[in-house]
């Protein structure tokens, strides 16, 4: 890390030009991450079991899943969430 920095110190003008700027490019669209994405596929799908096995890149799509559920999926008796 201390090579990249010191690189950049002797070839780049710091600090740099660069300017971030928030924006609403996506419009009406929902952007989001893929495994986040499948992970609330699944829950609109009525999934109602996620196993697998931790730390893979497929963990994300689980947490994804078990985030959502909490959010979404409510006890039409009771009124309450979903428990974690």
């Amino acid at each position: 890390m201390e090579l990249g920095r010191q690189y950049s110190l002797e070839h780049f003008d710091c600090p740099l030009d660069v300017r971030v700027q928030a924006s609403d490019a996506v419009g009406d669209q929902i952007l989001m991450e893929g495994n986040a994405a499948v992970g609330l596929g699944c829950v609109y799908a009525g999934a109602t079991v996620a196993a697998w096995y931790p730390i893979t890149p497929s963990t994300s799509v689980a947490e994804a899943f078990d985030m959502y559920c909490h959010k979404l999926r409510v006890d039409k008796e009771t009124g309450k969430r979903s428990s974690r």
